[in-house]
């Protein structure tokens, strides 16, 4: 958790991985479930104390904001759901994080699961997500047009696998995916690579 408040123990919570500027500071995605719950943007400067934090809100209670940057000013911020509208919510910024639309519903299935993303160039997102109704398979996606439609590259595990909490980053060329296993009895690690995303 990342205490922001002196006050009732008002802390925030983090679950996705830090963004980085180009001026050598960072961005940290975090989320806030008491009483108005939503996604924040904690930014750090370079010496890492708090700079600032910007909402990110919804019509629902927002958390665990899965942000993948697009480009030096745009990014995207993908948002499970906490009271579970079975639906993955989806803001965007066009200022470097400094504001951020109102999340809408996207079509993309989401049983109130976090989710996984990363940027692979030009516009196109992986992400790696339970999106079917119910538990859900752990799926691998691909988006070509900045997270408004997704294709399925490979079913990664099946329901019954128990397969979630997914984490995803991009190393040099590979994508390095680890996910929580056998309801979270064990943990998988995966490597791939572009190359193999397009041959699916």
């Amino acid at each position: 958790k990342l205490n922001l408040s002196p006050f009732l123990n008002r802390s925030h919570l983090v679950k996705s991985p830090m963004v980085d500027y180009a001026d050598g500071s960072h961005a940290l995605p975090a989320y806030f479930e008491m009483g108005g719950t939503h996604g924040t943007l904690v930014r750090f400067g370079a010496e890492g104390r708090v700079r600032d934090t910007r909402r990110i809100a919804g019509p629902a209670k927002m958390i665990q904001p899965m942000i993948v940057p697009v480009d030096a000013r745009r990014a995207v911020a993908f948002l499970r759901d906490f009271d579970r509208s079975d639906r993955l919510w989806l803001s965007r910024t066009e200022d470097g994080g400094q504001s951020w639309s109102v999340a809408e519903k996207t079509e993309m299935a989401n049983p109130s699961a976090p989710v996984a993303a990363v940027g692979a160039g030009d516009g196109r997102i992986l992400m790696v997500a339970n999106d079917v109704e119910g538990a859900g398979d752990l799926r691998l996606l691909t988006s070509e047009d900045e997270g408004a439609s997704w294709r399925l590259v490979k079913v990664l595990e099946p329901e019954d696998a128990g397969a979630r909490y997914p984490m995803l980053r991009r190393v040099g060329e590979q994508f390095l995916l680890t996910y929580s296993h056998d309801n979270k009895r064990g943990i998988r690690a995966v490597a791939f690579n572009a190359a193999w995303v397009a041959a699916q």
